[in-house]
């Protein structure tokens, strides 16, 4: 090469003519989606919220290309839903590719647990269970229950994973602002008069139950409960649903394990948890899983039909509309200024032969 032709020579990489980049136009096209019209958890009223989930969580995803697969999945699944039906088959193909992608690269990282990918793998776990979710918007699951225990034991299995760097995760900042509600709940105490007598009522029906089943039962009963009660004192629909999102992490195996068996209790409480999620109008992936849920429940109590009326309290919750929520707490008066006709208003409550015919990401980091 001459003096002449070195002098415009270029100094940057030439790449071959076939060559072509990682990510594609239809890619670029999902991530365009994601950033402008994907609302996750987020109140997308809430600009820190929305900057958090369309903008922080993809600067994160560029330096780590399993997390910004998993982006492109739930755009692509979530475009489906909005586009025209002819694209509906190539938007599909696209989010199971960019979704098993994401998965090979995530499962492997777990399994090496390594500090420097835990906010990736954090921000990916939410990811994957609003995708298990989010499949329901597309096609009816067969079973319903058992997708949502699915989902359950996704969070269960990432907890464990990721518990171990809790402390780690916490100095991220944008991580450090996502879990911002559960810090505020778990400092704040919560209103001893204040119940959720349905979900209460639930404890008659387990304790029906033979031991450990009865145990376990209540346990998830009254922890539950505890989350119906936080939700009264959230200022934001972002902060009501971590606070709902947290519950079913810090479920236990047995209970699970108690889920699958199809114990008619344990089914109920994942009905009744289901109500708070019918609450949350902006997460696209959630709609209709009530509904879901109390079907299955039916098909699942048809031998025992006098389980049924259980089912009432769920049912009428999800027949309010979004701009006219249902109250599911009540206050109790105080007894100091109680009357002999005050009190709480009876409720009957539905009984039961059941018998014979049928914890938390920073304690897992601290131990």
């Amino acid at each position: 090469m001459t003096r002449e032709t070195s002098c415009i020579s270029s100094p940057l990489q030439t790449y071959s003519i076939g060559a072509r980049p990682a990510f594609s136009l239809e890619d670029m096209q999902l991530l365009h989606h994601w950033t402008t019209r994907v609302y996750l958890f987020h109140d997308p009223t809430n600009e820190d919220d929305k900057w958090m989930w369309s903008e922080g969580i993809v600067g994160v995803a560029f330096q780590h290309t399993f997390l910004l697969h998993g982006i492109l999945a739930l755009s692509a699944l979530h475009k489906t839903l909005i586009d025209d039906q002819g694209s509906r088959a190539s938007l599909l193909a696209l989010a199971d590719t960019h979704m098993s992608a994401s998965l090979a690269t995530y499962l492997r990282l777990l399994e090496e647990n390594a500090t420097e990918t835990v906010v990736p793998c954090f921000l990916l776990s939410s990811i994957c269970f609003a995708y298990n979710l989010a499949t329901a918007q597309i096609e009816e699951p067969e079973d319903p229950l058992s997708a949502i225990l699915h989902c359950f034991r996704l969070l269960r299995g990432v907890k464990v994973v990721i518990g171990q760097h809790w402390l780690q995760l916490q100095k991220d900042n944008m991580i450090y602002k996502l879990l911002a509600p559960v810090r505020f709940m778990d400092e704040t105490s919560l209103p001893e008069n204040t119940e959720c007598t349905p979900l209460l009522n639930l404890k008659q029906l387990a304790e029906q139950l033979d031991a450990p089943q009865k145990e376990i039962c209540i346990e998830a009963i009254e922890n539950l409960h505890e989350t119906f009660i936080k939700t009264t004192l959230c200022s934001s629909r972002n902060q009501e649903n971590s606070i709902i999102m947290t519950w079913s992490a810090l479920l236990t195996n047995e209970f699970l394990d108690l889920c699958h068996t199809r114990n008619h209790v344990s089914a109920l409480i994942i009905v009744y948890w289901a109500v708070l999620l019918d609450r949350n109008t902006h997460a696209w992936w959630l709609r209709g899983w009530l509904l879901r849920l109390i079907r299955a429940c039916e098909e699942l109590f048809a031998p025992t039909p006098e389980l049924l009326k259980w089912l009432d309290w769920p049912m009428e919750m999800s027949k309010y509309q979004p701009d006219r929520l249902a109250t599911l707490c009540t206050t109790r008066p105080s007894p100091m200024v109680l009357t002999p006709t005050a009190g709480t208003t009876s409720i009957d409550t539905p009984t039961s032969n059941l018998r014979g015919a049928l914890g938390a990401l920073r304690d897992q980091g601290q131990t």
